[in-house]
């Protein structure tokens, strides 16, 4: 069986989805002053809506870019859980954003 890339988001997403916002990522802040819980909303609504239509509109798109840019940029200084819970966001941005062809 192959796998596209929907498929491999929903299965990342079913893990995730069962997850809690890890405890030692609740008071951090990304560079831009964002919090990592505010990211981990905004990446959730994206791969949500992108999990239902199968695609993103410009703006989910660019907030998703943005989100994980911003989260790739923290991850370095995550260990344990922390680092897996934004690699397993990271991956599902990877993934829409290499199956998605939105507008700017």
């Amino acid at each position: 069986m192959t796998w596209t890339a929907a498929d491999e988001v929903a299965i990342l997403w079913a893990e995730h989805s069962g997850l809690t916002f890890p405890d030692g990522m609740g008071g951090l802040d990304a560079p831009s002053g964002e919090s990592l819980a505010a990211l981990d909303t905004y990446m959730a609504g994206c791969i949500q809506a992108y999990l239902v239509s199968g695609t993103l509109d410009a703006r989910r798109h660019r907030i998703l870019r943005s989100c994980a840019e911003q989260l790739g940029g923290v991850r370095p200084q995550l260990s344990g859980k922390d680092s897996d819970y934004v690699s397993r966001l990271l991956k599902m941005a990877e993934l829409i954003d290499t199956n998605v062809t939105a507008p700017s």
